[in-house]
């Protein structure tokens, strides 16, 4: 209720800078009200977007899931670790459970992009083009704040609308007004998380493609990979750019809404400083009905290509495994056959050893095991 309306005699004298007064109060609070109704409104509209986005990728990482053998298992980013009680703090590896990747301890870090808050570095800004699969503009576009993509409480999608689409890529990049910006990681989460918005490239200073762990670029592609829809933490060689760019696709065709969609949840850039080793460990579990170890693979994380810089030791015991001595019964690189029994080494401990070279990191997505 407005509490300054008030009923008002014939013969009573009416002020004309309280009638002013009270009407632009009344202007204010609808306007206030409107506003306040239409950012609703476009909340509702993202989440409905959001909605039909997530429908979608799910029906395609359904489709792609695969079942592993029994005789199989898998260390990840969320499998408890252990640490050499030799090692120090600043040379324990990071278990990024967002991200399922096993990475080098960043000894120092920070943002670059924008603060921790989602406001953006005042030097930069951002510049979109987006353009269908046939190299033609879409007949219009839906979109709401570029700006999300850095805030993280609600996302960035846009809508292409336009006859007979089958593919939209979105070239978001980031530059400097006025001077370079040093660059070793971003953070990238697609709204949903998988199956939809694809990042095709990441590239910086217009066409170069970022090299990672062992000298490998990020390959650019043109062609749908489920993998390059996850959500991904980056890490490559530290560069010095005034452009950094995302080339982001969707084919994901959202018959509810009549378009292609696509959405960002938000955009992290970091440049880290890694420690020279970095050490993590797991004890190994024989599964039931099976007594011997047979092979071992390190898996890259995605967006990563190389696991040069990884190596694992297996140990027989713990202490050992506490003072990284020489004393392991296997060495073992990103693919190794093995032939460790349950009779000879009962409880078998895993170290894994990361390196990281011109200041970039190994990132491990997974550890498989198999068991005979």
């Amino acid at each position: 209720m407005i509490r300054e309306i008030e009923d008002i005699s014939r013969e009573r004298r009416v002020s004309s800078t309280k009638t002013r007064e009270l009407t632009d109060t009344l202007y204010n609070r609808i306007s206030w009200s409107f506003h306040r109704l239409l950012q609703v409104y476009g909340m509702a509209r993202t989440a409905t977007v959001c909605l039909e986005l997530t429908n979608a990728s799910m029906m395609t990482v359904l489709a792609s899931t695969e079942k592993d053998e029994q005789n199989v298992t898998a260390i990840t980013a969320y499998d408890e670790a252990i640490y050499p009680s030799i090692v120090e703090e600043s040379e324990k590896a990071e278990r990024n459970q967002e991200f399922v990747s096993i990475t080098s301890k960043r000894v120092n870090s920070r943002l670059v992009l924008a603060d921790e808050n989602g406001v953006i570095n005042p030097s930069l800004e951002i510049i979109k083009t987006a353009v269908s699969g046939d190299q033609r503009a879409p007949r219009y576009i839906i979109e709401n704040s570029i700006s999300n993509v850095f805030r993280g409480d609600l996302p960035y999608v846009a809508r292409y609308i336009k006859d007979d689409v089958s593919k939209v890529v979105l070239n978001l990049s980031i530059t400097s007004k006025d001077q370079p910006f040093t660059i070793n990681a971003l953070k990238f989460i697609p709204m949903p998380a998988m199956g939809a918005t694809v990042l095709e490239a990441l590239t910086y200073d217009v066409d170069k493609n970022v090299v990672m762990n062992g000298g490998v670029e990020l390959p650019p592609i043109s062609v749908y990979q489920i993998e390059r829809t996850y959500q991904g933490y980056i890490h490559f060689e530290p560069v010095s750019t005034t452009e950094l760019t995302l080339s982001l696709a969707s084919e994901v065709y959202l018959s509810a809404l009549g378009c292609i969609a696509i959405g960002i949840n938000k955009i992290v850039g970091e440049f880290n400083t890694y420690a020279i080793k970095s050490y993590i460990g797991w004890p190994i579990k024989y599964p039931y009905g099976y007594s011997r170890i047979a092979n071992i693979q390190i898996i890259p994380a995605t967006y990563s290509e190389s696991m040069k810089n990884v190596r694992a030791k297996i140990y027989d015991n713990i202490n050992d495994f506490n003072q990284v001595n020489d004393r392991y019964i296997a060495l073992c690189d990103e693919n190794t056959d093995l032939d460790i029994r349950q009779t000879s080494a009962p409880t078998p401990y895993l170290l894994l050893e990361l390196d990281s070279e011109n200041n970039t990191t190994p990132c491990v997505g997974r550890i498989r095991l198999e068991f005979a």
